[in-house]
């Protein structure tokens, strides 16, 4: 009889200033979060090139629909309504420091994504070589 034991979680745990949260990576987490981020990096993209245009009150109206967005996401990431109150705080109440979390979320994300496509890889790499040689 063979064993077979999955070689990765399907979460990641990461520690924030003592408090761990878990990055869910299942399939409908990710679909769930990967429709958020990519809207997330739509706006603050345009934010980039847009929000010097802006008027003050326009430019603060624009930054607090970021924090919401990005407040969602967190949220969404970690599966708990408060993750992004603790992070905010911890971050000193700065939505720049904020951005660096959601970035190795990202990271983390693509990290699992590209290892999925190099197994893929290989085993077609394997079945490609076995058959050349028989």
């Amino acid at each position: 009889m063979r064993k077979f034991e999955f070689s990765k979680k399907s979460y990641e745990d990461i520690d924030v200033h003592g408090r761990v949260f878990r990055l869910h990576l299942d399939d409908d987490s990710i679909a769930k979060q990967q429709k958020q981020i990519n809207e997330y990096y739509k706006i603050t993209n345009d934010i980039k090139t847009d929000l010097e245009q802006l008027e003050v009150e326009k430019q603060h109206e624009f930054i607090e629909e970021i924090k919401g967005m990005t407040k969602e996401l967190l949220n969404t990431f970690f599966d708990e309504n408060d993750a992004f109150d603790f992070l905010y705080e911890e971050s000193g109440r700065s939505m720049y420091n904020l951005t660096e979390i959601v970035e190795v979320i990202g990271e983390i994300i693509m990290e699992r994504y590209e290892d999925l496509e190099e197994r893929k890889g290989q085993s077609y790499l394997q079945k490609k070589t076995k058959e050349f040689v028989q």
